[in-house]
This record gives C-alpha cells, structure tokens and sequence, in this order.
C-alpha cells in the first residue's frame, strides 16, 4: 500500500504521468532478503544444470546430450517421462534447447525435475518449498500490481 501510494504521488508530481515523469520500485523491497537469496541459488542451479546437460559446450542441448545426461542424471529415465520433459524444454520442437528456452523454467517446474534426480544434489536442495513458492508467488502479484 505503501509503494502505491508513493507511485501514486510521483504520477501526481509529474503531471498525471506525462513523459518524464516516472517511479523506481526496487524489487527486493517486495521479498523477504533470504527468499530472494533461496531464488538466486534456484536459478544459479537451474544455470548449473544446463551447463552440465549441454556436454559439448556449444551452447545448446541436442536431443542426443538431452538423453545421454537425463539417464545419468535422473531416476525413472522412462521414454515417456524423458519425452515428456524434453517436449516442455524445446517448445519450438527442434531438437534442441538453447539457454533462452531453458531459462524459462519456473521455479515451480524445479519441483517436478528435482523428483527425478539420482542424488539429493546441488540442484535438489535449491528447489523452493512449497511455502516459499506461495511466498514468491504473492510477491510476484505485488510486482504485476505496481507495474500497472
């Protein structure tokens, strides 16, 4: 309520939000400083995988480094769950991901990919819980709220 009302008053002073005028929210002032460190190890993981899924380092995981690194990986290398996952990570279905498709894995998604995992890793222990997902969550609407 705070910042609206701060938003609100910069609109103000700068004649109804003509150009020129406009408010910087610094995002961290909307989470709570160790969520925001426990999203940052999240995505930093998430980073992490994919440099270890993208074996020859070109930037991009083809279907074959895809399947070779699923099945070291994770547990219940099923065909189907395997595709399953691929499907979502390479939208554009061209037999590979680049790190621009990657990096739209939510955070939620990590709870689903970490239950595979072979070992209670890195990556594993970076997935939020689901009370830190509700926190991220409401957050994420106070951010769409004071962008409108």
């Amino acid at each position: 309520e705070e910042f609206l009302h701060c938003i609100r008053c910069v609109h103000e002073v700068g004649g109804g939000g003509e150009a020129g005028s406009f408010a910087a929210v610094k995002v961290t002032a909307l989470g709570d400083p160790a969520l925001l460190r426990r999203m940052s190890s999240a995505i930093l993981e998430l980073k992490r995988l994919f440099s270890r899924l993208d074996q020859n380092g070109d930037g991009f995981v083809d279907q074959d480094e895809f399947v070779d690194a699923y099945d070291q990986l994770f547990h219940n290398a099923g065909s189907e769950d395997m595709h399953r996952v691929l499907t979502k990570l390479d939208p554009e279905q061209n037999g590979q991901i680049d790190s621009i498709e990657w990096s739209k894995i939510a955070l939620e998604d990590m709870v689903e990919l970490a239950s595979f995992c072979r070992q209670r890793g890195p990556f594993a222990r970076a997935v939020l819980t689901g009370e830190e997902l509700d926190l991220v969550k409401r957050m994420r609407e106070r951010v769409e709220l004071l962008a409108e």
